[in-house]
C-alpha cells in the first residue's frame, strides 16, 4: 500500500512565495503520501496516559529495531475499489466521507463530484466563475453531516460558498477571519476555521464561527515564540471527521499535539507524539525556511497525518529520511515505521493505494494503474 508516493529525498523543495517557503512534493498528485511498504522498527509498543491525554514516543535519531512486520490486517479488514471515469471526473485531488456519500473534488475539472457507496455519480456540486454562485477555485471543502450542505472556500473571493447536495446554490458567507488553510463544520453549523502561520496577517490558530462567518471564540492559539511552519501538504490537511459529532485537528510542531473537538465547540488535547528530536530555539523563529535550516539536526516536519475513530497515520521528515506512526486507539498501541523492506501484504489489494484522509471507520484513498486511471479506494478498517 502507498501512503507516501515519493522517496523522502523527493519530498522537499523549497520555492518562495511572499515571507514564506514552501515545502512540497515534487509531484501535484503526491498529496499525502508515506510509503506503506516500510519495515516496522517498534512495533505494538504501550502508549502512556498522562490527565486524560495519550502521549506517544517517536524516536527520529533511531534507525534500528526488532523489524516486525506489520501485517496489514492487524489494521484493514476489507477494502472496496471504485473506478473513476476520467474524462467526467477529471484528476481527483481530494475525498470526503459523510452520510454514506463520498465527495471526490476535481482541480482539473474545478468541481465536487458526488459518489454513491455504489459508486454511481449522483450529483456535481459548484461551478467555476465570478459570479455570485460560483467560485475562483476550490481551496477547501467539507460537508455539514446535518444537512449534506457543501461548503466551498474559495481564497481568492475570501468567501465560502454553499451548496445543496445536489449542486443548487444556496448562499454565500464572508468569514470574520477571511484567510484560512483548513476549515470543518459542526452538524450544528458552526465552522472551525485553523490557520498555523501568518496568511495575509491573520491572527494564528483555530478559531470557531457561527453559520454566517461571524466569530463566537478562538479556541486555541499558536505561541507567538513559535513561528515555524511547514505546509505539509497541497491542500494543506488539518482537520479529521470521526464523526458526525467530533473533529480532530493536528496541531503545529510546538507541541505535537491532536486535539478532539465536539460538536458544541468543546476542545480538548487527546494525543501527543513526544519526539526525542527538539527544535532548536533559532529555528522557532524561522519563518522562512532555507535548505541549510531543512538540513539542521534539529529540524524535523510532520508531513501528512490522517485520523479515524480508532486509528492514526502520522509521517514525519526527518535528516531526509521518513518515519510514519501508526496508532491503535482501542488498544494503546503503535507501530513505527522505519526501512523499507518487510510489509506482509496480507490483504488482497493493499498495494500501491495512496491515502488522502480519514472519515469515521474507513480511510479513503486513490489508486493508479499503469495508464494513470485513477480508483477510489475505501479502506475499511478494524
Amino acid at each position: 500500500m502507498l501512503l507516501y508516493s515519493v522517496k523522502p529525498e523527493y519530498c522537499m523543495q523549497f520555492l518562495e512565495s511572499g515571507s514564506k517557503v514552501l515545502i512540497i512534493m515534487k509531484r501535484d498528485w503526491a498529496v499525502a503520501c508515506v510509503c506503506l511498504s516500510l519495515a516496522v522498527m517498534s512495533s505494538c509498543t504501550n502508549s502512556k496516559e498522562r490527565e486524560g491525554i495519550t502521549e506517544i514516543d517517536v524516536r527520529l535519531k533511531q534507525d534500528v529495531g526488532a523489524n516486525v512486520p506489520f501485517h496489514y490486517s492487524e489494521m484493514i479488514d476489507s477494502i472496496q475499489f471504485i473506478s473513476l471515469d476520467s474524462d467526467i471526473v477529471g484528476y481527483v485531488n481530494d475525498i470526503k466521507y459523510c452520510n454514506g456519500k463520498y465527495y471526490l473534488l476535481s482541480r482539473s475539472k474545478a468541481e465536487i463530484f458526488v459518489f454513491d457507496s455504489s459508486g454511481d455519480v449522483i450529483s456535481r456540486v459548484g461551478r467555476q466563475g465570478r459570479a455570485n454562485n460560483e467560485y475562483v477555485s476550490v481551496t477547501a471543502f467539507d460537508i455539514n453531516p446535518a444537512n449534506n450542505e457543501v461548503s466551498i472556500y474559495d481564497v481568492a473571493t475570501r468567501r465560502i460558498v454553499i451548496f445543496s447536495s445536489s449542486g443548487e446554490y444556496v448562499r454565500s458567507i464572508y468569514p470574520e477571519i477571511s484567510v484560512f488553510r483548513d476549515f470543518s463544520i459542526s452538524a450544528h453549523g458552526d465552522y472551525f476555521v485553523y490557520t498555523p502561520d501568518y496568511m495575509n496577517n491573520s491572527p494564528r490558530g483555530l478559531w470557531q464561527l457561527d453559520c454566517e462567518g461571524k466569530i463566537k471564540e478562538m479556541k486555541w492559539t499558536v505561541p507567538e515564540n513559535f513561528r515555524l511552519c511547514i505546509l505539509r501538504t497541497s491542500p494543506p490537511i488539518y482537520f479529521s471527521r470521526l464523526s458526525d459529532f467530533s473533529l480532530s485537528l493536528l496541531g503545529e510542531l510546538n507541541d505535537n499535539i491532536v486535539f478532539e473537538i465536539g460538536d458544541n465547540g468543546d476542545v480538548a488535547p487527546k494525543i501527543q507524539y513526544l519526539f526525542d528530536v527538539k527544535i532548536s530555539n533559532q529555528l522557532r523563529q524561522v519563518e522562512v525556511v532555507k535548505e541549510a535550516d531543512a538540513l539542521d539536526k534539529s529540524f524535523f516536519y510532520i508531513h501528512f497525518y490522517a485520523e479515524t475513530d480508532r486509528w492514526s497515520i502520522m509521517a514525519v521528515w526527518y535528516q531526509s529520511k521518513i518515519k510514519t506512526v501508526f496508532y491503535d486507539k482501542l488498544n494503546h498501541m503503535r507501530h513505527v515505521v522505519a526501512n523499507d523492506f518487510e510489509y506482509d501484504y496480507d490483504v488482497n489489494g493493499c498495494e500501491q493505494v495512496t491515502i488522502l484522509r480519514g472519515a469515521g471507520d474507513r480511510f479513503l484513498g486513490l489508486k493508479e494503474d499503469e495508464n494513470g486511471l485513477q480508483s477510489l479506494v475505501i479502506i475499511y478498517l478494524k
